[in-house]
């Protein structure tokens, strides 16, 4: 009896011992997650979920200016901080890096915009010639070096004008013409320590009907390598273009009909009508000649250049200088240049060459985001020497540009109003017994209107009129000349990346 009272005692130990086993196991297993009906959790205090705050869209931080070297610090605090500000580190996974094979479309840091250039999608903020862009720094000191850019733009024009020539041997006559520039520009860049930086840039161009020759459809405009400094310095050599000194607003943009002016339709379409100068003569690229140019970034208010060009005429070689230099305080823009040029035959001994010289300066405003204006002049003078080493009067001659521009955003954000007026004074030394020489006034005027889409796309309607009074002197003190008038009309469609 004993013996079975201390069985049954030591089987009812067991079964105690094993049933609290059991009890602990099943209560972690639910607290694993691997039960069925999780014991409820115990009450918290509510905690604030973080704000994160909104990243800045590109056109904000075209607006703002926010300097390229923070993108990738804006990026580190995406997921925002606390009520009072205090910004939460993001995990490593989530810090961006360089894309794959470095290459990438240009993002908005890559476009200067402090001090601000102007009001956005306006006239002055398309000006990058001043700039040193693309602005394209190093990620991070530990990411590579290599950085490429992909960017472009393309536009499309249709159209129509309306001329009415002074001289009866000239019809009034209608033309309607559609013509268009789609570029895609590739710059690569590779950084070092400290800022420094060497890069290049080629400019692949596709043309649709912009100029007459039948086979000219695919062009070549930037092509250049570049070394220097971030925010510095720089120094340009190659297929450039100069700093912008004389700016036309939101018309008259360059090879258009309101641009080109009165000239009567048709080959023989009489004399040539002078071109606005606006410090013009070594400021674009040429076909036969390169550049080098010298740049000062600093202080951020100045911006300086030395630009030399060289290259081949007709028949001889091409030289000159062009020093320019703008002052941005942002909300007023002071610009100046100056420029020479000489042309000379390849002939050693030969007494013949033609020299220019001009001079430009302008000022400029900017009220963002509501209005942007601005005036300036230029003046450009061409002496002509021929093969006897004395003047020749015909070609040689002076020119004297002035005008302004405004550009205003009315209440909606996405549209803009332009208005703008150029004059042009030219005369040559061919002067008559009464001393009255050759001479031509030309006036351009225009409004335009644009929308803006989806800070890309661009549609644009102007309407421009011009006026050119030409006065060929003979030896007939009455001869007073003619006046050719012409009125257009211009719808661009026009995609920027």
């Amino acid at each position: 009896m004993v013996r079975r009272f201390a069985s049954l005692t030591v089987l009812s130990s067991l079964l105690f011992l094993s049933s609290t086993s059991f009890a602990q196991e099943t209560e972690d297993g639910f607290s694993n997650g691997l039960g069925s009906a999780p014991s409820e959790p115990e009450a918290e205090e509510p905690q604030e979920e973080p704000q994160a705050e909104p990243p800045l869209s590109e056109t904000q931080e075209k607006e703002e200016g926010a300097p390229p070297t923070q993108v990738q610090a804006s990026a580190e605090v995406s997921l925002g901080g606390d009520q009072v500000g205090e910004p939460k580190v993001a995990p490593t996974d989530d810090v961006p890096k360089p894309p794959p094979l470095a290459l990438e479309v240009l993002p908005p840091s890559a476009y200067p915009n402090d001090p601000i250039a102007g009001i956005r999608g306006g006239s002055l903020g398309f000006v990058l010639s001043g700039m040193q862009w693309p602005y394209m720094p190093a990620y991070g000191d530990d990411q590579p070096k290599l950085r490429i850019g992909i960017s472009g733009s393309s536009w499309v024009d249709f159209n129509y004008r309306a001329v009415r020539p002074g001289r009866a041997i000239e019809p009034d006559a209608q033309e309607g013409r559609v013509q268009g520039r789609l570029t895609l520009r590739v710059s690569p860049v590779y950084n070092f320590k400290d800022g420094w930086f060497g890069q290049s840039r080629i400019e692949f161009v596709g043309i649709t009907e912009q100029q007459h020759e039948a086979n000219k459809y695919v062009d070549l405009d930037e092509a250049w390598v570049r070394f220097g400094k971030w925010k510095a310095f720089d120094v340009t050599v190659g297929r450039t273009q100069g700093f912008e000194v004389y700016h036309f607003g939101m018309g008259m943009d360059i090879n258009t009909g309101e641009r080109e002016g009165a000239r009567p339709i048709g080959a023989a379409s009489g004399q040539s009508i002078q071109q606005p100068y606006a410090l013009t003569e070594l400021w674009d690229r040429g076909i036969n000649n390169g550049a080098i140019a010298f740049h000062v970034y600093t202080p951020k208010w100045l911006r300086l250049e030395m630009l030399g060009r060289m290259g081949l005429t007709a028949g001889g070689n091409d030289l000159g200088i062009r020093p320019a230099g703008i002052i941005d305080l942002g909300w007023i823009k002071l610009k100046g240049g100056y420029e020479y040029r000489v042309q000379v035959p390849f002939a050693e001994g030969r007494l013949d060459k033609t020299e220019t010289k001009g001079f430009a300066g302008s000022v400029n405003f900017v009220f963002d985001p509501w209005i942007e204006f601005g005036g300036g002049a230029a003046h450009r003078l061409v002496d002509v020497i021929n093969v006897s080493g004395g003047p020749d009067v015909i070609p040689s001659s002076d020119t004297t540009t002035f005008g302004g521009f405004l550009n205003v955003r009315p209440y909606f954000e996405d549209w803009l109003v332009g208005l703008g007026y150029h004059n042009t004074y030219w005369e040559n030394f061919n002067y008559n017994s009464f001393g009255e020489a050759e001479n031509q006034t030309h006036e351009q005027m225009f409004g335009a209107v644009q929308y803006q889409l989806w800070d890309r796309f661009f549609f644009k309607y102007v309407l421009a009129y011009s006026r050119v009074h030409i006065e060929n002197r003979s030896e007939v003190q009455s001869d007073e000349g003619y006046t050719n008038q012409q009125i257009s009309h211009r719808m661009r469609f026009m995609m920027l990346f």
